[in-house]
C-alpha cells in the first residue's frame, strides 16, 4: 500500500481503490472474487482438509493476502495551483459560473460576467467532467468590469446564496439562459425559442429558509451557496411584499426560533396564498412530525405564527394559491411543492394545455403535484389520469377535483416511471419532474410511441439527459419555451414539445 501511494504526485485525485482479496495469495485460479470495496477485517473461514483417510479435519485460516491497486487521474496542474490565472470571461455556463479558455482547460469561475478580466486562483479540476477539461477557479479580483456587470440590488448578495446572477445584467441573464436551453435540446443558437421575461423583483411567493444559531444567537435565512453556513437575513427583495414582511418579523424573533430549533424542525416553509395570508410550515423532516400532531412542532409554529404582523397570519385556513383554470383556489399540502412565481405559473398552464393538441381525447400526466397543470388539463382533455408519487400531494390533489367536479379525471397515487409503461401509443403525455428529470422513464415512454410528450423541466442537465434519451427514442423537440421563473438565479424553468421523428 505504501508503494502504491508513493507513486501520487501533489494535486492527482485518488478515483477509487481496488482491494484483490485471495487466500491464495493470487498464485492460483481459485474462483475467489475480488472488487472494490472495504475490508472489514472480520473473522475469515477457516478452510477444511482431508486427510489420509478422507475424513475433514480443521486447519488453520488461510494466508490472505491483499493487493491494492489505486487508480489515480493527474491533477490540472498545466498551471500550479499556487499561481493565479488572468483570465477573460466568454460566457455564462448551465451552473451560473463564467467560463473561460487558458492552458487547454475551459476554467469555471463564479461571480463572474461575460466581458470580465479577472484574476483568479486555480481550485482543481472539476470532479464532474473529469474528461471535459473542465477546471475550476476562485474569484480574487475583478481586473476590468465588463459593460455588463451592474450592481447587486440586495444588500446580502455577498453572503446569501438565493439568488447567484444578481450582479449580470437581466438582459445577459436571459441570453445565456435562452442560448443553455438551446444546447441542452442540441440546438443551433439561432433556433426559434419563445422566452418569457419576470418581474426581477417581489416574484416570489414561497420560500424555504434555513433555522440555525451563530455566536449572535439564533438565525434565519438562505444558505451559502458554496458553505453550510446561514446568510442572516432581515428581508429578501425577491419574495413577495408579505411573505418579506413576514421573514423580517420573525428574524426579530429570536425566542420563537429558539423555540422552533429546540423542536428540531428542519427548515421553514413560508407561503403567500391567494387572500396574501403567509402561511408557515415545517419544510423538510418536521412536515411529517406535523402531519402526524407531533407537539413539539405544534408548539413551534404557534411560536412563530404569534410574531408575523397582523393581517398576515391566515387563520385556520390551509395553504392554497391561484389556480390556473379561474376556478377555486387549488389547495396544496403544507411545506410542499408550489410554482414560486405567481405572474408566469399561468403561462406554464397555458402551453401545457397548446402543446398538448388543443382538445386530446386523453393525458397522461406524469409528476401531476397537487394539480396545477391538471386543473387546466381537464378543461381540455376528454379524459386525464395524473399520477403523482407523494400521499399528500396526491390527497390535495383529489379534493381539487372534486370540488371541480372533474369525474373525468383519475388520480393514481404511485411511481410516474412505472406508470410510464402504460403510456398510450398514439396518446399524450405531459410530465413535470423534480430537479432529476424522467430518468429511465424517458426511455420507457419513447418506447410506447405517443403522439406529443410535453415536458416540464427545471434543471438544464436534466433536460439534456431527458432529451438526448428521447432523441435515441425516435423523438424530436418541435418547439421550447423558457419561462424565467427565478429571474436573478441561473435557474430555468423550460418547456419542450417531443413529436416521434
Amino acid at each position: 500500500m505504501r508503494r502504491c501511494l508513493s507513486r501520487l504526485r501533489p494535486g492527482d485525485r485518488a478515483d477509487r481503490v481496488h482491494l484483490d482479496v485471495c487466500p491464495h495469495g493470487g498464485r492460483r485460479p481459485c474462483g475467489h472474487r475480488s472488487g472494490p470495496g472495504p475490508f472489514h477485517g472480520r473473522d475469515l473461514p477457516r478452510r477444511a482438509a482431508r486427510d489420509g483417510g478422507g475424513r475433514r479435519r480443521a486447519v488453520g485460516p488461510h494466508r490472505w493476502r491483499v493487493r491494492l491497486r489505486l487508480h489515480a487521474r493527474p491533477s490540472c496542474a498545466a498551471v500550479p495551483v499556487s499561481d493565479t490565472l488572468r483570465l477573460t470571461i466568454r460566457r455564462l455556463g448551465r451552473d451560473g459560473d463564467g467560463l473561460a479558455r487558458r492552458a487547454g482547460l475551459v476554467w469555471s469561475v463564479p461571480g463572474t460576467v461575460p466581458g470580465d478580466v479577472v484574476e483568479a486562483l486555480p481550485a482543481g479540476r472539476d470532479p464532474g467532467q473529469a474528461e471535459s477539461g473542465t477546471a475550476r477557479a476562485r474569484l480574487l479580483r475583478v481586473l476590468r468590469p465588463s459593460a455588463d456587470r451592474i450592481a447587486p440590488a440586495c444588500p446580502a448578495a455577498d453572503e446569501c446564496g438565493g439568488c447567484d446572477w444578481l450582479h449580470v445584467a437581466p438582459a445577459v441573464r436571459l441570453r445565456a439562459k435562452a442560448a443553455s436551453v438551446r444546447e441542452a435540446l442540441g440546438w443551433s443558437e439561432d433556433a426559434p425559442l419563445e422566452v418569457f421575461a419576470s418581474p426581477t423583483e417581489r416574484f416570489r411567493r414561497v420560500a424555504r429558509l434555513a433555522v440555525g444559531r451563530d455566536r449572535a444567537g439564533p438565525v434565519l435565512g438562505y444558505r451559502h451557496a458554496r458553505a453550510h453556513r446561514i446568510a442572516r437575513l432581515h428581508g429578501c427583495p425577491a419574495l413577495e411584499p408579505e411573505p418579506d414582511a413576514a421573514l423580517a418579523a420573525l428574524a426579530a424573533a429570536p425566542r420563537a426560533l429558539g423555540v422552533w430549533l429546540a423542536a428540531r424542525a428542519g427548515e421553514l416553509w413560508l407561503l403567500s396564498d391567494e387572500a396574501r395570508g403567509v402561511h408557515l410550515a415545517p419544510a423538510s423532516g418536521g412536515a411529517g412530525r406535523a402531519a402526524r400532531g407531533d407537539r413539539a412542532v405544534a408548539a413551534a409554529l404557534e411560536s412563530l405564527r404569534a410574531a408575523l404582523p397582523r393581517g398576515l397570519d391566515p387563520g385556520p385556513r390551509g395553504p392554497s394559491i391561484e389556480a390556473a383554470d379561474g376556478g377555486p383556489a387549488l389547495r396544496v399540502p403544507a411545506g410542499g411543492f408550489v410554482q414560486a412565481n405567481r405572474a408566469l405559473a399561468p403561462e406554464l398552464a397555458r402551453l401545457a394545455c397548446a402543446w398538448s393538441g388543443g382538445s386530446p381525447a386523453r393525458v397522461l400526466e406524469l409528476y401531476a403535484g397537487s394539480g396545477h397543470l391538471t386543473v387546466a388539463l381537464a378543461r381540455v382533455a376528454a379524459a386525464v389520469v395524473a399520477v403523482e408519487s407523494d400521499a399528500a400531494a396526491a390527497a390535495a390533489l383529489a379534493e381539487n377535483l372534486d370540488r371541480r367536479g372533474a369525474r373525468h379525471v383519475r388520480v393514481v397515487c404511485g411511481d410516474a416511471a412505472r406508470a410510464a409503461a402504460e403510456a398510450e401509443a398514439g396518446g399524450v403525455v405531459v410530465a413535470d419532474p423534480p430537479r432529476a428529470g424522467l430518468g429511465r422513464a424517458a426511455a420507457t415512454l419513447a418506447a410506447r410511441r405517443p403522439a406529443r410528450i410535453v415536458l416540464v423541466s427545471c434543471d438544464l442537465r436534466a433536460l439534456a439527459r431527458d432529451a438526448r434519451a428521447l432523441r435515441d427514442g425516435g423523438y424530436v423537440a418541435r418547439r421550447a419555451a423558457l419561462l424565467d421563473f427565478f429571474p436573478a438565479t441561473h435557474h430555468v424553468e423550460a418547456v419542450t414539445l417531443f413529436e416521434p421523428a
